[in-house]
């Protein structure tokens, strides 16, 4: 039965990955895969760990069998990016050698990846002073990313802390996390805003900003 496999083999790795993560070495990987596991598959992903001996310090990396991304074009390796601050990846991507060949007729090797934009800026913030004069831009989807990066370039130049968040249909419970997260104030931003001098900023309590 191949649910029963499966579960056998989930069952084997989830100590490995709750203690963080398979190394990314063939006597790690082959340890926790079931046997007649494609050996060459294997040595592939040690070659890759060899290619990323120069990562920065503090970058470590680890082998996931239970990783998917929902993408159908992939035709090797995948991968995701984490970091300890983020509760999801902030990143991913994989090999795709078979789409560029639909359009040229030839397979070409290629990769690539994607960012979480807006939890990447928020995780590149540094760790600000408990008394400093903290503001959400609450922002329409459709804004363009580069009014918000302007924005926020302004208000952290100016000593802020800023976070970006999308506006969902129902706001009140996002302010609430907001206020409970050390935010002071937070100012709506749409396409026509156009500089900081011009958001109208309103307490997390409510009522305008004095």
């Amino acid at each position: 039965d191949a649910a029963a496999v499966l579960g056998g083999i989930l069952e084997r790795i989830e100590p490995a990955l709750a203690d963080g993560g398979v190394p990314l070495t063939a006597e790690a990987i082959t340890g926790i895969l079931p046997a007649g596991v494609d050996p060459d598959a294997v040595a592939d992903l040690e070659t890759l760990a060899g290619a990323l001996v120069g990562l920065p310090d503090g970058v470590t990396l680890r082998f996931d069998p239970t990783l998917v991304r929902g993408m159908g074009y992939y035709t090797g390796t995948i991968f995701e990016i984490a970091h300890p601050a983020s509760g999801s990846s902030v990143g991913g991507g994989g090999r795709y050698d078979g789409m560029i060949g639909r359009f040229l007729g030839q397979d070409v090797p290629a990769a690539g990846f994607s960012i979480g934009f807006e939890r990447i800026v928020d995780l590149a913030v540094l760790p600000a002073a408990e008394d400093a004069d903290a503001i959400a831009l609450v922002h329409d989807r459709r804004t363009p990313v580069a009014v918000l990066a302007r924005l926020k370039a302004e208000l952290v130049a100016s000593g802020r802390r800023v976070r970006l968040e999308p506006r969902p249909k129902n706001v009140a419970p996002l302010l609430e996390a907001l206020k409970q997260q050390g935010f002071r104030t937070f100012a709506a931003v749409d396409a026509d805003t156009a500089d900081a001098a011009s958001l109208q900023e309103r307490p997390l309590d409510g009522g305008p900003r004095g």
